[in-house]
């Protein structure tokens, strides 16, 4: 099984966003999400309990959803899947 660490910290004056860090098999990324750090929190622990992301992070969308669960930036994304625009659901 592959390992993937995300981190996050709170944007800097706006406690409803966060950055995201992942280090896993393709490096280090980052990503901004619509998050404060306790819906992080009770997202990833749902997660770890076998909740689905799109469950455990109802408002975010698949491109951010899919970096929690790849940790792939949305280049990375793009690079390994298409260049699709992004589809808010």
């Amino acid at each position: 099984m592959l390992k993937l660490t995300l981190t996050a910290r709170e944007v800097k004056g706006n406690p409803n966003q966060i950055i995201v860090t992942s280090e896993g098999f393709l490096g280090k990324a980052e990503m901004t999400l619509p998050l404060t750090l306790g819906e992080f929190a009770t997202g990833c622990d749902k997660r770890n309990k076998g909740e689905l992301v799109q469950y455990a992070f109802p408002t975010l969308n698949k491109t951010q959803r899919e970096f929690l669960i790849t940790g792939m930036n949305m280049e990375q994304q793009a690079a390994v899947f298409g260049e699709e625009e992004e589809i808010e659901d």
